[in-house]
Formats: C-alpha cells, structure tokens, sequence
C-alpha cells in the first residue's frame, strides 16, 4: 500500500514536470516565432527602403544611357555603342530586380491593393502574348496561343493578371533555347467555377529534388548564366498574386525537356448587370477620364430575348443554346473589361464600354445583323439598350433601373 502511494507521488511529480517541460517549450516556441516575425519584418522593410533608393538613380540611369545610345545627344562610333547597349541590357536587368524586391516585400507586408472586377482573360493573355513576341522572335523561339471559343471572363485584377502571365511567358523564353517553343493556352478548367491558364515551354526544365522549391523566395538553381539566374523572386510573386486573387498554381517539369506552368483564376459569377458590377465601371472610368480627356463614359448594352425558350428547349439545352448565342456577341468584345454572357433565364446581352457616340447606330446594326444571320429553330426578340454615365444615372443602382426600363426585366 504504502508502496503505491510513493508510486503515485512519483507519477504526480513526473506529470507535474512534463507540463512544467512542455510549458516552457511553449514559451521558448513562441518566442522564437516572435523572433523570426520581427526578423522577416526587418528583412521586408530593409528590401522595400532599398528598392525605394534604388529605383530612382536606375530609372535616371537608364534613359541618360538611352539618349546616348539613341545618337540624341551625339554621334557614337560602333565600338561605344556596343558598350552602351551592354550597360543598358544591364541596367535593365537591374531594375527588373529592384522591381521584384519591391513586390515581394509589398506583398509580405500585405500593401498590395487588388482592383477585382470582371475580365476577359483571353484579351489580356492576347496582349502579353503581342508584347513578348519580339523577345521571342530574338531567339528564333515560336510562341503560340490557343484560345477557348467562348469568352473566358473572370473576376480578378486586370493589372496583376498581366504581371503572373508576362512572369510566366518571360521565364518560358527565357529557359528555352534558340528554336524552341512557348505554348499559351487558356479554357475552362477541370475544377468547377475555374478558368485555367497553362504556360508550356521546351527548355531546360527542372530537376525532380529542386520542383518542390520553384515557387519559394530566393529559389536558384544551377540553370546556367546570371543573366537567366535572376532574383529568384519572379515565380514566388507570381504564386502569390495568384493565390490573392483565389487561384491556385502549379508546376510539372522534367529535366532536359520543358516545364509546365498551370494557374487558376476563379470565373467571374456575379450578375451581368449587378448595381456593383456597374459602380465598378463607374469607378474605372473616374480613373480613366483625366488620362484619356473624355467627360461621360459611354456603356452601350445589347439585349438579346429568346421568346418561349424554356418551353421549346430542357434547361440544359437552353443553356447550351444560351452560350452558343453569348458566343457569337463575343465578336463584339474589344477590350479586356467589355463583356458578352447569359442574362437572365432566356436572354444574352453583350456590354461594351467606351463606344463613340457616332458609331452607337453602326454598332447596333451589325450586331442585329450578327444575331439575324443565324437561322435559329426560336423566334429571337431582340431589344437593345444604350446607357450613359452620368447623363442616365451616377450610380450603379440607378443605371440599373434606366437599363431595367429600356429593355424590361433585368437579370438582377
């Protein structure tokens, strides 16, 4: 008896140690998380006071060498442009670092502002694609791009869109040797609600043991000159502006033969025709006015009503039929923020921002032409609708209704 009590104690007294143990492993644990909390915090403002100091002396730098090696201030013989060019390549390549020790310590202190609003990705991806085929074309390098059909418009900030995709198709030169080739594709992902971008490449790929480390900071991996080394930054900024906006991203590559880039932006699935979808317009135009010295902005809508379409046509059908008709008012999208989409139950429409007001009739003509032209199986009640900011209203909710009066029952 007395034996078990003295037994017990013992237990008691070990237990009573290993919370003691465990307690303070706790606090030192806790401690040290503080400590590294306010190093990386050190670390992100040190990187963004440098970049700040850097940026201005680089950009002043960068086009004093420019005038120069443009002939602006003088005729230079070949042999000092061939230096000039070098500094210039150089320079450049210095900026484009400080820029990317900007960003990710922007990011890090959660200062980056997302601009989200609706955005058909197949133009920006056009656009990124247009810009970098002269670095393409420098190495003999093809770049292609396959689209989907159907308008792919998500929710995400146009800006930052460009950054992940002109980041990924840069790296994709990059590695790639002379005569390779760089694919850019886009369509409807394999999770629901996702539109999928997939940047493919022939190049030197990614050795198994360093993939899982692609997208951390710093990464750098025995992939040849400084030049194509970089910071190290460009993949894991571009992993974060993905996740930012709600996306995921990923990497599958193997050595010798080429990587695979593949990131997802979620759809955007709020109403065509929501009183916030249109307070976004009215706030981009607000910020456009100054810079393009317009006064209104111009939003026309073309409504397009099939009458009796749940009658003739299953709810799938219908929708198919839906998105078939929304494909072909896509011809009229110009601009990464206009949009063509299913409205309502039994209807498409297609909003184009920014329309002169001479071609407002021109506009409507070819577009009933385009609708007319297909010899669909329904009667098509066509109603159309011009709105303009501010003369119609100066909110959303009020360009709404004037929407809502013109054409009858609105979607939302």
């Amino acid at each position: 008896m007395r034996e078990d009590k003295q037994a017990n104690r013992r237990l008691i007294v070990e237990k009573e140690k290993g919370h003691s143990n465990l307690k303070s492993a706790l606090k030192e644990l806790k401690s040290v998380k503080l400590e590294l909390a306010r190093v990386d915090g050190i670390r992100s403002e040190f990187m963004s006071r440098v970049s700040h100091e850097l940026r201005t002396p680089l950009t002043s730098l960068m086009e004093s060498i420019s005038l120069v090696l443009d002939g602006t201030l003088g005729k230079i013989n070949d042999e000092q442009g061939d230096f000039l060019a070098l500094a210039h390549k150089d320079v450049k390549r210095l900026s484009r670092m400080v820029k990317e020790l900007l960003d990710i310590s922007r990011i890090k202190s959660g200062k980056v502002e997302l601009r989200m609003c609706p955005l058909n990705i197949s133009l920006v991806l056009e656009s990124v694609a247009k810009d970098m085929r002269r670095e393409a074309a420098k190495k003999g390098i093809g770049l292609k791009v396959g689209l989907s059909l159907y308008p792919l418009v998500v929710y995400a900030d146009s800006d930052k869109i460009t950054q992940i995709l002109t980041n990924l198709v840069d790296n994709a030169i990059k590695f790639t040797p002379d005569g390779g080739e760089v694919r850019v594709m886009a369509g409807a992902g394999t999770e629901e609600g996702c539109i999928e971008v997939v940047v493919t490449d022939t190049g030197c790929g990614i050795a198994p043991e360093n993939l899982g480390e692609a997208f951390e900071e710093f990464a750098s991996f025995d992939i040849g000159t400084a030049e194509r080394k970089g910071t190290g930054l460009g993949l894991a900024i571009t992993r974060e502006l993905v996740e930012l906006q709600g996306g995921e991203i990923r990497a599958e590559s193997k050595l010798g033969e080429g990587s695979e880039f593949t990131f997802t932006i979620p759809r955007y699935a709020i109403s065509l025709f929501s009183a916030e979808h249109l307070d976004d317009e009215i706030e981009r135009v607000k910020k456009r006015e100054t810079r393009l010295r317009f006064r209104r902005m111009l939003m026309m809508i073309l409504i397009v009503r099939v009458d009796n379409l749940r009658e003739i046509y299953s709810r799938e059908k219908g929708n198919e039929f839906l998105r078939e008709l929304a494909n072909g008012l896509n011809a009229f999208v110009r601009h990464p923020y206009d949009l063509a989409g299913v409205y309502g139950d039994d209807g498409v429409a297609c909003v184009l921002n920014e329309v002169p007001e001479d071609k407002i009739f021109a506009i409507e003509k070819r577009a009933e032409e385009a609708v007319i032209g297909h010899r669909f199986p329904v009667a098509l009640d066509i109603r159309r609708c011009v709105v303009v900011y501010p003369g119609d209203g100066s909110s959303g909710r009020e360009l709404l209704s004037k929407i809502q009066q013109k054409v009858g029952r609105g979607s939302g």
